[in-house]
């Protein structure tokens, strides 16, 4: 049991009237209730100080006395509340500084009272516009309800002869005061080869290397989608493709409606709904590691290696969570997730 401050001083003033020293009722005190349970001996003498020159009436703690515990209130809480809903970016210093609260107080009502969390931004392929976004919602309806195994993914991709690598990959340990680790952004006279990739949830596959020094455009799209055809057998193909020029362009539309290719129409700035740059392409980029691409045939042969090691079961987890994020998006209005 601990002293109150009421009964702690009504124990000392009444010991004090007794003719007893201080010493001698923190002596009493302790013997009573235990060292840990009452005041110092030092906070005891300087109480019966106060009694003694008439500093002290009362059994109460003097108002104004101890830290304010009167500030994190409703209406503190609703003005934070009001501040950061019209300003998330606002720092915790620069709420203080409009409230007039302390720092710490500021912190304990944004992630105590009110559940807050400060994080980074994230990137986004796109600054969408609300047609834009409209545009994404159309787009992820068409896809939940055209999305099937057979459907195959057509994109494209520059693949550099060196593996990129991230910062948290070059860490590294220095003296203090050391430097740091240096990792150069890419260049776009770095060596890298231009791919076209096809592949549908069944796990087949068909890929081409552009020679060195072209890119695909229409008429080489064009060819690519004969050589789709012969290579799976195929008389009529469904093809999800996005709104890259070579895709877009006249003698593409006209080859596609007179070969009878239909197309699953991909939203505008939509990676996120394509499964070679949500999936394929970024698992590609972690698998190669530390291997360096110097010929078309070692492309070729990364490639394969990569694609063959796709398997239904994998295909089928990423085809059920691409469904998934598109209800997200339609959810959103078409926003990023």
């Amino acid at each position: 049991m601990k002293y109150s401050t009421e009964n702690m001083n009504f124990c000392i003033a009444t010991l004090q009237k007794n003719n007893l020293k201080a010493t001698k009722i923190h002596q009493m005190l302790v013997n009573a209730w235990g060292k840990g349970n009452v005041s110092s001996l030092r906070r005891v003498q300087e109480i019966c100080q106060q009694y003694s020159n008439g500093d002290k009436q009362g059994f109460t703690r003097r108002a104004g006395s101890g830290r304010h515990r009167d500030s994190r209130t409703h209406e503190n809480i609703e003005a934070i509340k009001i501040l950061v809903t019209d300003d998330p970016t606002m720092t915790v210093k620069s709420i203080s500084d409009k409230t007039s609260l302390k720092w710490s107080t500021v912190r304990r009502i944004l992630y105590e009272d009110l559940k807050k969390r400060s994080v980074c931004a994230k990137w986004v392929p796109h600054k969408l516009s609300n047609h834009q976004k409209n545009m994404r919602v159309e787009g992820a309806r068409r896809l939940l309800k055209d999305l099937h195994r057979n459907v195959i993914v057509i994109d494209e991709k520059w693949l550099y002869s060196e593996p990129s690598q991230s910062k948290e990959n070059v860490r590294a340990w220095v003296d203090p005061g050391g430097d740091r680790p240096r990792l150069a952004r890419r260049k776009i006279t770095d060596r890298k080869w231009h791919i076209i990739v096809a592949m549908n949830f069944r796990s087949d596959y068909y890929f081409e290397v552009v020679e060195k020094g072209l890119t695909i455009n229409a008429q080489r799209y064009i060819q690519f989608l004969q050589n789709l055809k012969s290579a799976w057998r195929r008389k009529t193909l469904t093809i999800m493709q996005d709104n890259a020029p070579p895709h877009t362009a006249k003698i593409t539309v006209s080859f596609l409606k007179e070969n009878a290719i239909l197309t699953v129409p991909q939203a505008p700035y939509s990676p996120d709904m394509n499964l070679m740059d949500r999936y394929i392409f970024r698992n590609l980029e972690s698998k190669r590691k530390k291997n360096i691409l110097n010929t078309v045939d070692e492309v070729k042969k990364c490639l394969t290696e990569f694609l063959e090691e796709q398997t239904i079961c994998n295909l089928t987890r990423e085809m059920t969570r691409l469904r998934y994020d598109l209800q997200n998006i339609i959810n959103c209005g078409g926003d990023y997730l």
